[in-house]
């Protein structure tokens, strides 16, 4: 039998953000929670209260769902509870839907809990129902309204005389992650690090892993170090034992992680493919000692990405954790992307999109299409497949990024939509107009601070979208004034017209102008277009997440 100061206790612990005593509570009455009923003492402020630990112990969440919703306390037998108890359980299936992704359900309840817990002038349950529909909105991207949630849960934890200092940090993490996704790098690096300083002495391994792992984005965001974050993020979750070790933010960590192995390798394979070209089809099979060593650190940071993702997925599959698993396959189409396996990548990336439309998720869905585009288009510019079918394939794909991107406030996936869209566009539609639409989109992200990495597709972008316009009106000087330009000079100005028509693929443009890939490469030397002894890369680097 539960003992009568279970709940307060549990409270206690919660509010001191003391995880391991309120955790051990929980580990000595576990096997009493399937027992509950509608008689039992104060049952429904007992699994509400419970319900706020599914944070820091998810083997909880599958107890606390069978008896909400298919048991003894389902809807049907609640007429007979005093209020406060059908409140707190009502709160309780916000929080499994809210965790289960079923976010329009778990924001009725949450809602409708708001309203419970004014009559009931409940000041607990009005900060941990502000906290929980704020976490909702922020899952389907609309910053602004969780941040209100948040604020508010914040305001009224700080009129609790001090009790609540530590909760008002867990609430402050969740404000900087919602400052971070709108570009206020500046004030969510300081709310974090007060956050940080605040739990840095408590047992709240959740809440510090969330910390360190949010400053690791925030760094990564803006192209600075930041592996040494997650790292430091992963070493927390370890410290609650097998729940941290269990824990589906830990899967989210290992997948951001994984992504910045990804991208990493990234970075290698573009010198290494620069090294290649340098290098020219003469010597194709003889490898430098600086190349071999590029394979070696290309293969080994996917060895790595592959590790973090093979553990994430492991932590989530029991959990049925979907939107986390779709992450990890957006990771790994992105890998099989760099590693030339497009038929592999495109599974994934179906994959994702599957698991990601199940629950309404819009930012995954958005970046899956992203990646999608990036695939279809590199097979365009390839040549793979007939022209105007990977065209609209290409197009159809930017055009569901932009759509599923503007459902949501997350500008990050707005930033990636409008370059997919640009460079698809110039690429696959020749349409120079539309295309710099696109890339005054992105530049006004850009300009709003917080988002440095975009500063290398941007400038691609500006570059495709400017050099078609400016060796048209070289082209049409040359006709104006013949005797301003040699014949070589138009033989270079007519490559590169037709090296920019094709999306600036040497290959593609060497068929179609019925010459070797050098000759191409030597005209766009002479018209200024590479510099000596380089190829373009027509590889897209936009990440996938």
């Amino acid at each position: 039998m539960i003992p009568e100061e279970f709940t307060k206790d549990l409270e206690v612990s919660l509010a001191s953000r003391d995880i391991q005593s309120g955790i051990a509570l929980l580990d000595a009455n576990r096997d009493d929670l399937p027992l509950l009923d509608p008689g039992s003492h104060n049952v429904g402020v007992l699994l509400g209260c419970v319900s706020k630990w599914v944070d820091m112990d998810f083997s909880l969440l599958s107890v606390i769902q069978h008896l909400v919703s298919e048991d003894k306390l389902a809807v049907s037998r609640r007429p007979a509870l005093r209020f406060r108890d059908f409140a707190y359980l009502r709160f309780a299936e916000g929080i499994v839907g809210m965790h289960r992704g079923k976010i329009a359900d778990a924001l009725r309840h949450l809602t409708a809990v708001l309203n419970d817990a004014r009559d009931l002038n409940d000041s607990r349950l009005m900060i941990s129902g502000n906290y929980f529909v704020a976490r909702c909105y922020r899952i389907k991207g609309l910053y602004d309204v969780a941040e209100e949630h948040a604020i508010e849960a914040q305001h009224l934890s700080e009129q609790q005389n001090g009790s609540l200092e530590r909760q008002v940090a867990v609430i402050q993490i969740l404000r900087a992650w919602l400052l971070f996704q709108k570009g206020d790098h500046a004030q969510a690096k300081q709310i974090l690090e007060m956050a940080k300083t605040q739990l840095a002495h408590s047992s709240d391994y959740v809440s510090k892993g969330n910390a360190w792992s949010l400053h690791a984005r925030m760094e990564r965001r803006l192209s600075r170090s930041h592996l040494h974050l997650f790292n430091h993020a992963v070493r927390e979750y370890h410290n609650g034992g097998e729940p941290g070790k269990k824990h589906p933010n830990l899967a989210r960590v290992l997948a951001n992680r994984a992504l910045t192995h990804i991208l990493d390798a990234h970075r290698i394979a573009l010198r290494l493919k620069e090294h290649q070209e340098q290098r020219g089809a003469a010597t194709a099979q003889i490898r430098s000692v600086e190349e071999n060593d590029l394979i070696r650190k290309f293969e080994a940071l996917h060895k790595r990405a592959e590790n973090d993702l093979t553990d994430a997925e492991a932590i989530c599959r029991p959990l049925q954790m979907n939107r986390a698993l779709a992450s990890c396959c957006l990771r790994r189409a992105f890998m099989y992307f760099d590693q030339c396996n497009g038929q592999d990548a495109r599974l994934k990336v179906v994959e994702a999109y599957t698991l990601a439309k199940e629950e309404d998720d819009y930012i995954t869905m958005g970046r899956a299409k992203v990646l999608e585009c990036m695939i279809e288009d590199q097979d365009y510019l390839d040549g793979v497949g007939d022209t105007q079918d990977q065209s609209e394939k290409v197009y159809s794909c930017a055009s569901e990024a932009v759509e599923l991107a503007e459902r949501t406030e997350n500008r990050g996936l707005s930033a990636r939509a409008y370059l997919a869209m640009g460079f698809a566009l110039v690429d696959s539609k020749n349409d120079k107009q539309q295309a710099t639409v696109y890339l005054k989109r992105t530049e006004n992200i850009y300009n709003g601070g917080g988002f440095d990495f975009l500063w290398e597709h941007l400038q691609r972008l500006r570059s495709k979208v400017a050099d078609q316009g400016s060796i048209s009106a070289e082209l049409v000087q040359w006709i104006q004034k013949p005797e301003k330009k040699s014949f070589d000079d138009l033989k270079d100005l007519l490559c590169t017209l037709v090296w920019e028509y094709l999306g600036q693929n040497i290959g593609r443009a060497a068929k179609n102008l019925g010459v070797d890939p050098e000759t191409v490469k030597s005209h766009l030397v002479g018209a200024g277009r590479l510099p000596r002894g380089e190829a373009s890369s027509t590889k897209k680097t936009i990440p996938a997440a």
